[in-house]
C-alpha cells in the first residue's frame, strides 16, 4: 500500500504500508532454561512508514501486550480476529495550509507536514485491495474542542441494541459538539482491562500501548497533542447494582518503557437511578436497554464535564519530541477510559492500573476533548528551582494564547508543614493568536528550607485551566569543604528510565545536594566530566559470576582490563564490591541460637571458591582498592556462608549493606533496613573477627507516596546516620531523581529526593540531606554520647577545631540536656536547614529533640548529653475512643503461658511478675516485671501473656485498638488479642517477616505514650506494608473479622538487652500498662 501526498508547492511525499505477523514468543522450559522457536502468526498488522511518519495498525490483538496465558489463548483463535489483509481502514485526511492530519480507525495518526497546503491524496493498493466511499467534505469548524468517534472503540456489552433518545451524529449538546454514537456503538467501560502490566520491574506493556494494538480491552484513542483542559463524556450508568458506577478518563503518553506518574487520571462516580446528580452532570436524554431475560431498562443518559488534571503533565505537553513515544508520529497525546483503579502496596504503585476486581457499569456514547485557551510551560532559572549561594530565587512561567484574553497566574506559596506563607497573582493580556507573555515568580523567604509552589492559570472569569504543583528549595550558601573523600553519595540511572543524562543538569543536582558519589556504570562519563561538580564513582562493581569458574584465566582478563578502565576514567575510586546481590537475604541462625543447614551446598561452595579467587584477584592486581564484600539485603547470610567455610579475613576490608528499607523503620532490628546493620557486624563477631562496614552502591529505597514527605525525609537522613554511626566510608542512600517510565511504579523508581525529569522538584528529603551533608561536612566521628536511653540519640563529630552533635529521637519529643566544661555558645540548625544561636546557661543547654534530627554546633566538646522528659503529641487517643480495660486491678488480669502464635526464633515466653502500682502520671495501673532465667541471645525477645479473666466487650465497630504504655526502650512489643463474635481468636501478630515494619507497637521510647494498632485496613493507624491493616492479625478460623469483639489479652515483648544505633545495651525499668481501648474513625 502506497500513500501519495502531493502539496501547493509541486513537492510529495510517500507513505508506505506493509503487512507485518506477529509473534507468540512461548516461555523458556523450566529445566533447559531454552525457549521455544516463536511461533509466527500472520496477518497481524500494517506497518506505516514514510513521510515523517512510523507506527503499526494491529487488527488483531498485539502479543506482546498479554501475559502468557492470554498469548496461548490468543494464539489458539487467531483466525477469528480479522486479518489485517482483509479488513475495511476507516482513513481521513483532514487538510489544511502546512499539511495534513492522518487518522485511522478514528485515532490520530500524525501529520504530513509541509510547507504549502495539501491538494491531492492518492492511493495505490496491492491487488484484490478496493477502497469504497471516498469523498471530500468541509470539516465543520469546531474550535477549541476536538470530537472523537466512539463507534471506532465500540464494545457495547450489555448494550448492544440500546436505544438512545438522542439522534446520532455530530450535534450540539450545551453548546458543546458531541458525535453522538448510534445506540449498539457505545463502549462499555468495564471492558477496560491491564492484560499484561509490569514485567520484571522495568517493563509494562499496560503504559507502553498505541491506540491502534487491536486490542478489545483498550478504550484508547490517539490524538493531536494539545493543550486540553477539559473533557465532555455523553454515558449512561447500566443499573446492575455489581457494577461500579466509576468512570475515569485519562490523558498522557504511554512510552516505549511504560510511562510512571505523568498521568492525568480524573475519577468520577456516576449517580444511580434513586441519587441526584451532582455539579458537572446534565441529563441530556434517556438511553432503553436489554436486561437480564430480556427485560427493557431504561437509564439516564448524562452529558459529564470532566476537568482533566492537565496540570500534572505539563512536561509531556511541553515535549515535541518525545523518543519514548511508541507511535513515531511526532506529537501526540494518549486518551482512554478506564474504571477504577488500583492502591498501592510495598513493591507496586497501582494507583494507575485498572482494578481486576472491579468492573464498571458506565457506557460511552460520546466524547469530546476541549482545548484551554492558554498555554502554560514552565521555565525554571535553576534546575528544579532549587538555590544556592547567590541564585536569586525565582522562575517562569510563559503563557501563549490559543484565543485573546486577559489570564491570571495565581501562586501560592506553602512551608513544609502545608501552611500558606504567601500568595500573589499576576495578569497578562495576551491580545492576539499566538501572543506570549512571561511572568516571573519571585521565591525568596525570610528564611531556608523546602517550600510548595501551587500554579494556577485562570480567565477573567475565575475560570480554572491548570493547577499544577511544584516546589522549590532554598538551601543557603554552600559551606562544604568535603570533595572526593565525602562519605555521601546517591544513586543515578544517568538516562535510562527517561531519567537525566545531561551533566549539566544532574551535576548541580548532586552538587547542592553534598552528594560526591554516584554509580555511573550506565554511562562512558569519567570523573573528569564530572569535576566541577566533585563527583566520582561510588564503587566498582563486582566483575564475577559463578559462569566464570568454568575458564577463570578468561574471567580475570576480562575483569583486568573492566577495572583498569575503570580506575582512569574515576581515579578517586577506592572501593569494589565483592559480591552484589549474589545470595540468599535470610536471617544467620547462629545469631539466635540455631544451626545453619544449606538448602543448597553446591551453590554455597561454588560462591566461596568464586568470592576467593576474585578477592585474591583483586588484591593482587589492585592492592589499591578496598573490597566490600556482601552487598546484598542486610548481606548477613551472605557473610556467613563465607567466614563458615574459613574465607580469609585478610581479603575482606569492609562488609557492606543494601539495607533496602522500603517502609521498614531505621531503627527495627531487621535485615531489611539501617538498624540490621548490628546484625551484619554480629554476624562476623559469630566467627571471630571484627570487621569494618560499609554500604553498597545501593543503600536504602525508600518513596514518599508509601511513607508521606515528611517521613521520608526523617528516614532518609536517619538511614545516613547509621551510616555515620557505624564509620561507613561511603552511604548512598536512595536516588537523585524519580524515574519517568514504568519503573517509577516500583519500590526503586520511585526512591528519588527529586521528581521526574525534567521538572527535578525537590522533595523535603533532598533539602533534609542537603542540611545534613552541609551540617556534617569534612566531619570525623568521635563518638556516640550515652543518654542513659536507647532511643535517645546523640553523635558527636569533630571538624577543625569544632563539634557537632547530631540529635534525634525515633518516636515523639524527648528534653535532652547537653553539659560544657563551660559557657558556650553554639548554632542550632534545624532539620531544613533554619538555622539559631544558642547559649549556655549553668554550661548546660536543654533542648526539644524530634524524631527530625537536629545538629548542633560548638567551639567545645560537650561533657554529656542526658535524655530527660517525653511527650508524644502524635501518638494521643483519637477523639471517641472506649477504654475497654482499665488495667488498674491485677485480680482481673493472669499470667499466661506460651502463645504459639508469638514463638519464633526471635521471640519465646518469658517469665515476667505482674502487680498492681499507683504511677505518679496515671495512677493506678499493672506492672510488668521481667524475671530473666539462662543466657539468651540479644536478638531474642522474651514475652508475657497478659490474659483477662473475663474477656471485656469491645462496643460497635472499631477499626483501631491502643494501650497506654509506661516504656523502658526495650524495643519489645505491644500485641493485642481479640476473639469475634463466632469466637475466633485474633492476634496482632501477622504480616511479613515480623509485621510492623513502621514499629507502631514498638516500645521504642521511655516514658508513658498511647500506642495504637490497626484492626482493619481502614484503620488511621494503617502502615503500608505487606499484609497492612488487617493482614497484621492471625486468626483461627475463617479469616473473617465478625463484629462484635472482645478483648481476651494483651502480650508484652521485651528484650534484656537493646540496640542504642550500634551496640546492644541492658534494657533497664520495668514495664507499665494502663486503659487498653478501641476506636473507630
Amino acid at each position: 500500500m502506497l500513500w501519495s501526498f502531493k502539496f501547493a508547492d509541486g513537492k510529495s511525499q510517500i507513505l508506505a504500508g506493509v503487512l507485518r505477523a506477529d509473534e507468540w514468543n512461548k516461555p523458556a522450559d523450566k529445566i533447559t532454561k531454552k525457549a521455544p522457536p516463536a511461533d509466527i502468526l500472520p496477518d497481524a498488522a500494517i506497518e506505516y512508514k514514510g513521510a515523517g511518519l512510523s507506527f503499526r495498525d494491529h487488527s488483531r490483538p498485539r502479543m506482546s501486550r498479554y501475559t502468557e496465558a492470554q498469548r496461548e489463548d490468543l494464539a489458539k483463535k487467531w483466525d477469528t480476529f480479522p486479518a489485517a489483509s482483509q479488513r475495511w481502514i476507516r482513513v481521513e485526511v483532514r487538510a489544511d495550509k502546512a499539511g495534513g492530519e492522518l487518522w485511522l480507525e478514528g485515532r490520530y495518526c500524525g501529520r504530513v507536514q509541509s510547507e504549502s497546503a495539501l491538494v491531492e491524496v492518492t492511493l495505490k493498493l496491492e491487488a484484490g485491495g478496493s477502497v469504497r466511499g471516498a469523498k471530500v467534505v468541509k470539516r465543520p469548524e469546531q474550535g477549541r474542542f476536538l470530537t472523537l468517534e466512539v463507534k471506532h472503540i465500540a464494545r457495547p456489552g450489555v448494550m448492544q441494541e440500546a436505544e438512545v433518545s438522542l439522534r446520532p451524529g455530530l450535534q450540539q449538546l450545551h453548546g458543546v459538539p458531541i458525535f453522538v454514537a448510534e445506540g449498539g456503538q457505545n463502549a462499555d467501560v468495564g471492558f477496560a482491562r491491564e492484560m499484561q502490566g509490569l514485567r520484571a520491574l522495568e517493563t509494562n506493556e499496560n503504559t507502553s500501548r498505541t491506540s491502534l494494538d487491536g486490542m478489545p480491552e483498550s478504550l484508547h484513542f490517539s490524538v493531536p497533542q494539545a493543550w486540553y483542559h477539559r473533557a465532555w463524556v455523553l454515558c449512561a450508568l447500566d443499573s446492575d447494582p455489581k457494577l461500579d458506577p466509576i468512570l475515569t478518563t485519562r490523558l498522557t503518553r504511554f512510552g516505549v518503557a511504560g510511562r510512571g506518574e505523568a498521568m492525568a487520571d480524573t475519577t468520577l462516580t456516576l449517580p444511580r437511578a434513586v441519587e441526584t446528580a451532582g455539579p458537572g452532570f446534565q441529563k441530556v436524554g434517556t438511553v432503553e436497554y436489554l436486561g437480564d431475560g430480556g427485560r427493557k431498562l431504561s437509564t439516564a443518559l448524562y452529558l459529564v464535564k470532566v476537568e482533566l488534571k492537565t496540570g500534572s503533565i505539563l512536561d509531556l505537553l511541553s515535549d515535541n519530541q518525545d523518543p519514548a513515544a511508541p507511535m513515531k508520529i511526532g506529537p501526540y497525546l494518549d486518551f482512554e477510559f478506564l474504571g477504577k483503579c488500583g492502591s498501592l502496596d510495598v513493591q507496586t504503585d497501582r494507583r494507575r492500573k485498572p482494578l481486576p476486581t472491579s468492573k464498571s457499569g458506565v457506557h460511552v456514547f460520546g466524547v469530546t476533548l476541549e482545548k484551554a485557551p492558554v498555554e502554560m510551560r514552565l521555565k525554571q532559572t535553576q534546575y528544579g528551582n532549587i538555590f544556592h549561594n547567590a541564585e536569586s530565587p525565582e522562575t517562569t512561567v510563559s503563557l501563549r494564547a490559543n484565543a485573546p484574553g486577559k489570564y491570571t497566574l495565581h501562586r501560592e506559596i506553602t512551608g513544609v508543614d502545608g501552611a500558606v506563607v504567601a500568595r500573589a497573582q499576576s495578569s497578562v493580556e495576551l491580545a492576539t493568536l499566538g501572543a506570549e507573555a512571561d511572568v516571573r515568580i519571585p521565591l525568596s523567604q525570610p528564611g531556608l528550607g523546602w517550600f510548595g509552589l501551587r500554579l494556577t492559570v485562570t480567565d477573567e472569569g475565575g475560570q480554572t485551566f491548570f493547577s499544577h504543583q511544584a516546589a522549590f528549595a532554598l538551601l543557603g550558601e554552600d559551606t562544604r569543604k568535603a570533595g572526593y573523600e565525602s562519605p555521601f553519595g546517591t544513586w543515578w540511572f544517568g538516562g535510562a528510565h527517561y531519567t537525566t543524562r545531561e551533566l549539566s543538569v544532574v551535576g548541580p543536582l548532586l552538587l547542592k545536594a553534598g552528594m560526591r558519589r554516584t554509580p555511573v556504570n550506565w554511562t562512558q562519563d569519567s570523573e573528569a566530566d564530572l569535576a566541577p561538580w566533585k563527583v566520582s564513582l561510588n564503587q566498582i562493581s563486582w566483575p564475577f559470576r559463578r559462569a566464570d569458574l568454568e575458564d577463570w584465566p578468561a574471567a580475570e582478563a576480562r575483569a583486568e582490563k573492566a577495572i583498569r578502565e575503570k580506575l582512569v576514567r574515576f581515579p578517586h575510586c577506592q572501593y569494589i564490591d565483592l559480591f552484589h546481590e549474589s545470595f540468599d537475604n535470610v536471617l544467620p541462625p547462629e545469631l539466635y541460637g540455631g544451626k545453619y543447614e544449606p538448602t543448597d551446598a553446591a551453590r554455597e561452595d561454588q560462591l566461596f571458591d568464586l568470592g576467593v579467587k576474585g578477592a585474591r584477584f583483586i588484591r593482587a592486581k589492585f592492592p589499591e582498592l578496598k573490597i566490600i564484600a556482601g552487598n546484598h539485603g542486610g548481606s548477613a547470610s551472605t557473610i556467613a556462608m563465607l567466614l563458615r567455610r574459613g574465607f580469609p579475613r585478610e581479603l575482606i576490608d569492609y562488609l557492606g549493606t543494601e539495607a533496602v528499607g522500603q517502609t521498614i523503620s531505621p531503627e527495627k532490628l531487621s535485615i531489611h533496613t539501617t538498624a540490621g546493620i548490628w546484625l551484619l557486624k554480629e554476624t562476623a563477631r559469630k566467627f571471630g573477627h571484627e570487621i569494618p562496614l560499609s554500604g553498597c552502591f545501593e543503600y536504602t529505597s525508600r518513596a514518599e507516596r508509601d511513607l508521606g514527605a515528611q517521613r521520608l525525609a526523617e528516614w532518609y537522613t536517619r538511614d545516613i546516620l547509621f551510616g555515620l554511626a557505624h564509620r561507613f566510608p561511603t552511604i548512598s542512600p536512595g536516588g537523585i531523581e524519580d524515574v519517568g517510565s514504568c519503573y517509577f511504579d516500583t519500590l526503586y523508581g520511585a526512591a528519588g529526593f527529586c521528581e521526574r525529569r525534567p521538572l527535578h522538584y525537590p522533595k523535603p528529603a533532598y533539602v533534609a540531606v542537603a542540611t545534613l551533608t552541609k551540617a556534617l561536612d569534612s566531619v570525623k566521628l568521635v563518638r556516640q554520647m550515652p543518654t542513659d536511653s536507647s532511643s535517645a540519640h546523640a553523635l558527636e563529630f569533630e571538624r577543625a577545631g569544632e563539634y557537632v552533635y547530631a540529635v534525634w529521637t525515633p518516636r515523639g519529643h524527648c528534653e535532652l540536656e547537653f553539659e560544657f566544661p563551660s559557657e558556650t555558645a553554639l548554632v542550632s540548625t534545624a532539620f531544613y536547614g533554619a538555622r539559631k544561636t544558642l547559649q549556655t546557661s549553668g554550661n548546660r543547654l536543654s533542648m526539644d529533640v524530634s524524631s527530625a534530627v537536629t545538629y548542633l554546633t560548638a567551639s567545645k566538646a560537650a561533657l554529656s548529653a542526658r535524655a530527660g522528659k517525653r511527650s508524644f503529641p502524635d501518638n494521643l487517643p483519637p477523639a471517641g475512643t472506649t477504654v475497654v480495660s482499665r488495667m488498674d486491678d491485677p485480680a482481673q488480669w493472669s499470667l499466661g503461658g506460651p502463645e504459639p502464635k508469638l514463638e519464633t526464633t526471635e521471640r519465646r515466653a518469658g517469665r515476667f511478675a505482674l502487680a498492681g502500682v499507683t504511677d505518679p502520671e496515671k495512677g493506678a495501673c499493672l506492672e510488668l516485671e521481667p524475671r530473666p532465667e539462662g543466657n539468651l541471645p540479644d536478638i531474642v525477645g522474651e514475652y508475657a501473656s497478659l490474659r483477662l479473666n473475663v474477656p471485656a466487650p469491645i462496643p460497635g465497630t472499631p477499626d483501631t485498638v491502643g494501650v497506654w504504655v509506661k516504656g523502658n526502650s526495650s524495643w519489645g512489643r505491644i500485641f493485642w488479642e481479640v476473639q469475634d463474635a463466632k469466637g475466633e481468636r485474633w492476634i496482632s501478630a501477622g504480616g511479613y517477616d515480623g509485621g510492623d515494619w513502621g514499629n507502631q507497637s514498638s516500645l521504642d521510647f521511655d516514658g508513658w505514650c498511647y500506642v495504637s494498632f490497626p484492626l482493619t485496613n481502614s484503620s488511621p493507624a494503617s502502615h503500608l506494608e505487606p499484609g497492612f491493616g488487617a493482614g497484621q492479625w492471625k486468626g483461627n478460623g475463617d479469616g473473617r473479622l465478625d463484629y462484635p469483639l472482645k478483648l481476651s489479652g494483651l502480650f508484652v515483648e521485651t528484650h534484656r538487652r537493646s540496640l542504642n544505633l550500634t551496640e546492644m545495651e541492658p534494657v533497664k525499668g520495668r514495664l507499665r500498662i494502663k486503659d487498653a481501648s478501641a476506636s473507630a474513625r
